[in-house]
């Protein structure tokens, strides 16, 4: 995959993480969200966590990236897919956003710079998703990182995750990759296995370990979650 810029970009966007923080002051002044999300995004800090974690399989349709880049336009397709009925291509996720604000966009610009930006992804979401309010996050600890799967996937909505394929748990993925987009819709009673849709292996569904996910999810951890 050509993901040699987003090293770098994931320390430019690094900056925005004042901003994100403060999402439910300004969320309301974006026109393209609908009044459902705005109401979501203001509740968000204080919706409750679910301490039981239930045995959830969304019906998350893979879709097989189009180049070797397009994991973060395959894994929109396929989420949109899910939550809307029906998707663009993902040539058009891929493209030059004609719209954009701190909390969403038309197009996630990956033809640009090679690689999809990770704040570009839940903006898109939200952007395509009326019904849904995406949110970007690092997690502090596994049990962070596992609650806000958990909390997504119960109220029927998959995850992004953006992970490390290189170095992490040899033989758990079929390809090397420094960055890599894909989702998850599903978990095990327990959650100590999630149920992955990957856009670039071979295997169109599998699963891999709570443990797994977290050590293998980019500096621990970045999440798309809802």
């Amino acid at each position: 995959m050509k993901l040699n810029y987003l090293v770098r970009l994931i320390t430019v966007f690094g900056i925005f993480a004042a901003l994100l923080a403060s999402r439910s002051q300004d969320v309301s002044s974006d026109p393209k969200l609908t009044q459902t999300q705005k109401n979501i995004a203001l509740k968000k800090s204080n919706l409750p966590v679910s301490a039981q974690f239930n045995n959830i399989w969304l019906g998350v349709s893979r879709a097989r990236q189009t180049n070797s880049y397009y994991c973060g336009p395959a894994t929109i397709y396929q989420q949109v897919r899910f939550l809307k009925g029906w998707s663009n291509a993902q040539q058009f996720y891929a493209g030059a956003p004609t719209y954009a604000t701190s909390f969403s966009m038309d197009k996630l610009d990956t033809n640009k710079y090679g690689a999809t930006p990770w704040d570009n992804m839940h903006r898109t979401l939200n952007y395509h998703v009326n019904n849904f309010y995406y949110a970007r996050s690092f997690v502090t600890s596994k049990t962070d990182f596992k609650n806000k799967i958990n909390s997504t996937l119960s109220q029927n909505a998959p995850v992004a995750l953006l992970l490390r394929t290189d170095t992490q748990y040899p033989g758990v993925f079929s390809y090397s990759s420094r960055g890599h987009f894909f989702s998850i819709a599903g978990q095990n009673t327990g959650a100590t296995l999630y149920l992955i849709v990957d856009p670039n292996s071979a295997s169109k569904y599998y699963y891999i370990s709570d443990a797994e996910a977290y050590k293998a999810v980019v500096d621990k951890a970045k999440i798309i979650y809802y």
